[in-house]
């Protein structure tokens, strides 16, 4: 039962003088007590069964420090602690920290093996339409449909597409998977999602994502986890567009029938990156640099600042709960593109792609925002910060509004 509590204000000038604050009730261990203590001075204290809550007197640039070692004395003591500003006052809660859930690394496996097949399988049938692209798929029947399956493609699609793309959203994740270990965390290995050959445009796979069993303890945190993904993915995706522009461009294969053709929406960076290389407006996009193209594109969708996506981590640490409106917006934004703009008209200046209707209703299922982190005072660095602006900027030149027309 929560005991009741005196004014924040009576509790200062009661105690102040008594060297601290008067006992608690029995629940949360002395041991942690008395780490509080250690760390903060507490000027009032109540509990509810295991759980502490206690009002601090220091100022926001001593918080940063004090948390964390108090943090890590918990640990060896099975609890844990969270730390806010409220109504002018600042308030830290101890709490038992949970039991982490068991991994099955066989589930990270297959899901890999089975993303591995089926990019191979759409990098096939890429390789397949750029060295055959005036090939006539119903002259010859539907067991045509199985000709980019044989060998020769399917190790095709594996080198020019398969392999650079998995590696881009490989390393990706393995950014996400260093920082959360830098900063004491267990991350899980990543989680690769196959997508079967079913649409036009297959790309083999909707992304890899890692999931983190414990709280994020600091907005720095956040921001170092959210923002390693991305950049680590770009070392990656930026020669990937450079090799497979120049593949382009020595090996020009053009559009022979617009007619069927499916043309895709390039991000800014890609067109930059494409830039010193003489490609036709009508060449067919080589696997190497389809890769490249979805690397990108993976990228700015992740960038965007909502919810639990790479942009909502930056966001959420760089503006805290102001985040929360930029990840309104963001959702707002994805819609309107998802209509077209302007919407519900014949004769659109933005045509309409349904996949950001997806998006956003994906978006809004997992939540517009974000979860505090355990420290939620300290506000990130002047480094970070503009790496922060930077960063969301970045979704900016890797986003296109229509990517698939």
């Amino acid at each position: 039962m929560a005991r009741a509590l005196e004014s924040p204000a009576e509790a200062q000038n009661g105690r102040q003088g008594q060297g601290g604050a008067a006992p608690i009730g029995r629940g949360v261990p002395q041991a942690v007590r008395d780490a509080v203590r250690s760390h903060f001075a507490v000027y009032e204290a109540h509990e509810d069964a295991e759980v502490g809550t206690y009002f601090v007197h220091e100022a926001p640039e001593e918080i940063e420090d004090r948390f964390e070692r108090l943090r890590v004395d918990l640990l060896s003591l099975s609890y844990s602690a969270t730390i806010r500003a409220e109504g002018g006052e600042r308030i830290l809660n101890v709490f038992p920290k949970g039991r982490l859930p068991s991994r099955r690394p066989l589930i990270n496996i297959t899901l890999l093996a089975a993303t591995l097949l089926t990019t191979t399988v759409a990098g096939a049938f890429a390789a397949f339409g750029y060295l055959n692209p005036d090939f006539c798929y119903s002259c010859y029947g539907p067991e045509s449909a199985l000709l980019p399956l044989g060998r020769a493609f399917m190790w095709a699609g594996f080198v020019q597409f398969a392999f650079p793309l998995m590696l881009i959203l490989g390393v990706h994740e393995m950014g996400h998977f260093v920082a959360s270990k830098v900063h004491g965390l267990s991350p899980s290995f990543p989680y690769f999602i196959p997508l079967p050959p079913l649409f036009a445009v297959n790309i083999g796979t909707l992304g890899a994502f890692i999931s983190l069993r414990e709280p994020i303890p600091s907005r720095k945190a956040l921001f170092d986890i959210g923002a390693a993904g991305p950049i680590a993915g770009l070392v990656i995706a930026v020669p990937v567009v450079l090799l497979g522009s120049f593949l382009m461009a020595v090996d020009p294969v053009e559009i022979v029938d617009e007619g069927g053709t499916v043309f895709l929406g390039t991000p800014l960076l890609f067109d930059a990156l494409a830039a010193p290389f003489d490609i036709s407006d009508t060449a067919i996009i080589h696997p190497v640099a389809l890769a490249g193209w979805v690397g990108l594109l993976v990228t700015g969708i992740n960038l965007l600042p909502a919810g639990q996506l790479d942009g909502g981590h930056i966001a959420t640490a760089w503006l805290g709960r102001s985040a929360a409106m930029l990840s309104s917006i963001a959702l707002g934004v994805l819609i309107l593109l998802g209509l077209g703009i302007p919407p519900f008209s014949e004769d659109q200046f933005i045509p309409g792609y349904g996949g950001w209707l997806i998006f956003a209703v994906l978006i809004l299922f997992l939540g517009t925002r974000h979860p505090p982190t355990l420290d939620n005072i300290t506000g990130l660095d002047p480094r970070r910060t503009a790496l922060a602006v930077g960063s969301l900027m970045l979704a900016v030149v890797c986003f296109t509004p229509n990517p698939i027309s």
